[in-house]
């Protein structure tokens, strides 16, 4: 429109894949997950470059907290946040000489679509059937106990204050100093000074959580 311009360009969308253990995490649900979560985010800031150029506007990408630790079950999703983490760091260096701002949203667990029991019952009953027999001998029951311990997340974990991270967003574009990094809710800040200490000991603290589907081994 003429005598307009793009001050911002939002990058929201993003999927948590089916997830689970690694041995279940084929090359067609990771290279999903990258292609949705990490490679549309940076074309998607790679179309709207010449308009933010003009206005020397600001590009704000949603990443996540498991962008910063690695967590049980979530492979392929805390490599492409890790992904996006990176990407970002370049995007922001890069386009600082043009005055462009970029921002990135780090929330923890907030409850929205992307987290939907029945619809992960459905993913983990077909995921159940491409893992070999010998994978699923380490695994009983996978599909209930995978929802069992979804549904008990949503209910223990999850924060309804969605309003936390709009207005993160509403920040990151109309402040007069964006922030680099928006951490947004109280787990995300516990999970931020985790990301801080070394692997060896974050490891050991890992070992302390629950894990969501802790395999059977069988003794030789």
């Amino acid at each position: 429109m003429q005598g307009k311009e793009l001050w911002g360009v939002v990058n929201n969308a993003g999927i948590s894949g089916t997830g689970g253990p690694i041995e279940f995490i084929f090359r067609k649900e990771l290279l999903n997950t990258f292609n949705i979560n990490m490679a549309s985010m940076a074309e998607v800031g790679r179309v709207f470059l010449p308009l933010l150029k003009e206005s020397r506007g600001r590009l704000v990408n949603m990443v996540s907290m498991a962008g910063r630790v690695g967590m049980y079950n979530m492979g392929q999703y805390s490599a492409s946040k890790f992904a996006m983490e990176g990407y970002s760091d370049c995007q922001r260096r890069e386009l600082d000489p043009w005055g462009i701002s970029v921002s990135i949203i780090n929330p923890g667990y907030f409850r929205t679509a992307i987290n939907n029991p029945e619809q992960l019952r459905k993913e983990k009953e077909a995921q159940w059937e491409l893992v070999s027999e010998e994978v699923k001998e380490g695994y009983p029951d996978y599909a209930n106990r995978s929802v069992a311990y979804a549904e008990n997340l949503l209910t223990k974990v999850m924060s309804d204050s969605v309003y936390k991270v709009v207005d993160a967003y509403a920040h990151a574009l109309f402040a007069k100093r964006p922030r680099l990094r928006y951490i947004v809710g109280n787990d995300g800040q516990v999970m931020s000074v985790l990301s801080l200490l070394p692997g060896k000991v974050l490891d050991r603290i890992s070992k302390m959580v629950p894990r969501p589907m802790p395999p059977t081994i069988s003794k030789r």
